[in-house]
């Protein structure tokens, strides 16, 4: 879920933020729990659509994004609504935010590290729970700006941290979802055009990034902009274009027409 319903008590806005999207979409929708009663009624909302949890285990329409918390640590809540989810045969996407600078070494590689390394926590520890969970390797790392502390959404060293955990994915053979189409202005202006386009191409050449968070996205991920996210759709189209590159064949060396 991209927004939050701030505008019903705290308890209750998962699942106001999950229900609403349903009714209003047949996309997949990715929700978050923050324990395991909150996951609990999650999974019953989903499987109410698809006729029953022997159905959402055969098609889930949902899958969780669960944080671990930086550096190398697990809430108790978020743990245990994984589990269920797990259980529930629901893919669970382990969105891991280390800021380097901050929450991670300063140092691209470190974060990267830090970043593999509560991943693959968060595989062992849903695998001994629901051995053969299905589990998406996550990450929204990125730096810290030095002078203010303020994640940096749109810089180019994010683009580097996630091209390097593309790589780890494809190693590990597991199903991913980073971080691209970013930026950290605060209006869809030139600035944004600028980041956005260079962390979605950066991170989309890398290939087997299975999929993108973050479009939409601006002012460093606190704003989600409507108009931005129509201008990341035709950016993410002409990137998507561009990383298809060339089939060569007769038909497309065209030489009987050059004749």
């Amino acid at each position: 879920m991209s927004v939050v319903a701030n505008d019903v008590p705290a308890p209750m806005r998962g699942l106001i933020e999950l229900a609403t999207a349903l009714r209003n979409t047949g996309k997949h929708i990715e929700p978050e729990a923050f324990d395991a009663r909150e996951a609990q009624y999650e999974i019953e909302i989903a499987a109410a659509i698809v006729g029953g949890k022997e159905e959402l285990r055969k098609r889930p329409i949902i899958s969780a994004i669960q944080s671990p918390i930086s550096p190398l640590s697990y809430d108790k809540g978020s743990m245990e609504a994984s589990i269920e989810f797990a259980r529930a045969g629901i893919p669970v996407v382990s969105l891991t935010m280390p800021l380097a600078g901050e929450t991670s070494p300063v140092t691209l590689l470190g974060t990267v590290v830090i970043t593999n390394a509560e991943n693959l926590g968060n595989l062992v520890i849903l695998q001994f729970a629901s051995p053969g969970a299905p589990v998406i390797y996550g990450a929204a790392s990125t730096v810290a700006n030095p002078r203010t502390g303020v994640c940096m959404i749109g810089a180019p060293e994010r683009s580097v941290i996630h091209m390097t955990l593309a790589e780890l994915t494809r190693y590990y053979q597991l199903p991913c979802m980073l971080a691209g189409g970013n930026s950290d202005s605060k209006t869809p202006d030139m600035q944004a055009g600028f980041e956005k386009a260079m962390t979605l191409t950066t991170l989309l050449l890398a290939r087997g990034v299975d999929i993108v968070d973050g479009l939409g996205a601006i002012d460093s991920a606190n704003t989600m902009c409507a108009e931005a996210l129509v201008i990341d759709n035709e950016i993410a189209s002409a990137v998507t274009r561009a990383c298809r590159g060339l089939e060569v064949n007769n038909d497309n060396l065209a030489v009987d027409v050059i004749r």
